[in-house]
């Protein structure tokens, strides 16, 4: 090439870009022939495949109908390969998710938080045949072992992780995931918290859950009153069952301790760590699904000593149903087998690189709680009562007029989960119930003294 020729052209130095002639010639894949751009879809999975004929008119009049035969749901052995194309074709539709039980594209807002108590359960052709059965076998991860309706599904991990690895647009947030429950039941008190995290691309949880008991937490144990888990594999008086029953000798220890923390007045929350002497004071883990657990047991001065009930669980990565930390915490599972995972690396993953400096740690959240707690329960008459003030609850089988007078007497901490926007038609809604109410009782008071 000869000098004019050379100075016709950019100089190539460092911020330049090549520019090429207007008269040049585009080559793209448009311009190769049918039979060419067959032989190269040969050469891809079935779900690239469909995928490459969605990419324009030209492509999609070559390659659909053989694209579209083979992702067919009568096709054996082609659900695998279906799903993937659901799950690369959804991260260019922000508003879908790929259903791994009826292998067709959701709307993500049609997915309820996971502690909506009022939720529809998921069609059947919905929940995915390798789902954690959970408490009601509707395709759901009980996290709770006690009272609070925190369900969670796995769309919800799968949506979490989609937004973490595709941006805001997509799937939900994690706060989206955080719960925060009060109830009272039988005179009891049971207080439960959540709060995820992603920590190396997979979900994490830790819950905490709290038990105040309107007698004491020996009589309830040894008058087999509660019974207490910790997953879906761990309950006490397994025994009974011929299951594994390693829990109820953790927990009987426990509530032993009681008696030496009463003798150490001012000992604080009593919940050791994992240095104590004794085991049952110490970090434990399910052997089969990938959650590790410490019991704890808190003195809360007017309310005694309660029962703290702190777990880390991991449940995958969000991307297959298969994945054996998802598939570990189904009770049911075919293929039960140990998850092989070091004890303290779900916890330690969960309070160092998933906080990522949000949140508060374990001792914090503890510490925390238990004030809440101090503040909201009172013990009256052999039962545990709202004190007021404190978060929104529900008393189950209680009366209706006193829950919804304690929620609008308690609007500041409305304003902690209800976004701005939404906040004035709570307000209306729980107006229009208590007025309802209301009228009710006055109805049925005039007609029982025969007013009308």
């Amino acid at each position: 090439m000869d000098c004019a020729g050379s100075h016709s052209q950019e100089p190539k130095h460092s911020g330049s870009t090549f520019k090429p002639s207007p008269n040049s010639e585009q080559k793209t894949l448009l311009s190769l022939p049918p039979e060419l751009l067959i032989q190269i879809s040969d050469f891809l999975a079935s779900s690239s495949t469909a995928l490459f004929a969605l990419c324009n008119k030209h492509l999609s009049a070559i390659l659909r109908p053989q694209s579209w035969i083979s992702l067919s749901l009568q096709a054996q052995g082609q659900v695998e390969e279906r799903m993937q194309f659901l799950t690369l074709l959804s991260r260019d539709l922000p508003p879908l998710h790929a259903c791994h039980g009826c292998l067709h594209l959701h709307s993500s807002s049609s997915i309820p938080r996971p502690g909506d108590p009022n939720a529809r359960h998921q069609p059947t052709h919905c929940i995915p045949p390798s789902g954690p059965s959970g408490y009601s076998g509707k395709g759901i991860l009980h996290i709770s072992d006690y009272v609070a309706p925190y369900f969670l599904r796995f769309a919800h991990v799968q949506l979490a992780l989609k937004r973490h690895h595709h941006g805001p647009e997509h799937g939900i947030s994690l706060q989206d995931l955080d719960y925060t429950d009060l109830r009272l039941v039988n005179g009891n008190a049971w207080f439960f918290t959540v709060e995820a995290r992603i920590a190396s691309g997979e979900l994490l949880l830790r819950s905490q859950e709290w038990i105040v008991s309107s007698q004491s937490l020996r009589e309830d144990f040894d008058n087999m009153r509660v019974t207490h888990g910790v997953c879906q594999h761990l309950m006490t008086y397994n025994e009974e069952f011929g299951l594994e029953d390693t829990l109820t000798g953790v927990m009987r220890c426990r509530i032993g301790h009681i008696s030496q923390l009463k003798s150490q007045p001012g000992s604080g929350s009593g919940s050791g760590d994992d240095n104590e002497e004794c085991q049952c004071m110490r970090l434990q883990q399910c052997l089969t699904c990938p959650m590790e657990f410490r019991l704890d047991v808190v003195d809360i001065q007017h309310l005694g000593y309660t029962l703290c009930v702190t777990k880390w669980l991991n449940v995958g990565s969000g991307q297959t149903i298969h994945d054996p930390l998802w598939k570990g915490h189904d009770p049911l599972s075919d293929e039960p087998r140990p998850h092989g995972l070091r004890l303290g690396s779900i916890r330690e993953r969960f309070e160092s690189e998933g906080m990522e400096g949000v949140g508060l740690g374990v001792e914090g959240l503890t510490e925390g709680s238990k004030k809440e707690l101090m503040r909201s329960l009172i013990k009256k008459e052999g039962r545990v009562e709202m004190h007021g003030g404190g978060w929104g609850w529900k008393e189950v089988g209680g009366d209706e007029r006193r829950d919804l007078l304690e929620e609008l007497g308690n609007l500041s901490d409305w304003r902690r989960f209800a976004p701005e926007d939404v906040r004035g038609g709570l307000l209306f809604a729980v107006g229009f119930s208590l007025v309802v109410v209301l009228i009710r009782d006055v109805v049925c008071w005039a007609l029982a003294h025969h007013w009308w």
